[in-house]
């Protein structure tokens, strides 16, 4: 459900602000450098209650194009609307690699 990926989006969220705050007595550690420089996107086929920061799964499609890629490569001429898989996505980035 799209109300559970935002529940993990909330809580990833307020780990990687007590870190960044040096909350946790951690800094210096590589869990320290990774909310640094690492960004975290969510994406969900059914956004139908517009959660703040939950995108559509389509736009992931559209935005990365390795989709599009493993399509080619198995011979898939679309990529199907609502697959299974991007049911609660998560796209792990630098923060500048968007």
């Amino acid at each position: 459900m799209v109300s559970d990926l935002y529940a993990v989006r909330s809580l990833l969220m307020k780990y990687l602000q007590s870190i960044q705050q040096d909350n946790l007595n951690i800094a210096g550690t590589p869990l320290h450098e990774v909310a640094k420089v690492v960004d975290y996107t969510f994406f969900h086929h059914d956004n139908s209650e517009e959660l703040p920061d939950i995108y559509p799964s389509a736009q992931l499609l559209q935005e990365d194009p390795s989709f599009a890629q493993a399509c080619e490569q198995s011979k898939i001429k679309e990529m199907p609307k609502n697959p299974p898989f991007l049911n609660g996505c998560v796209r792990i980035a630098g923060k500048h690699a968007k």
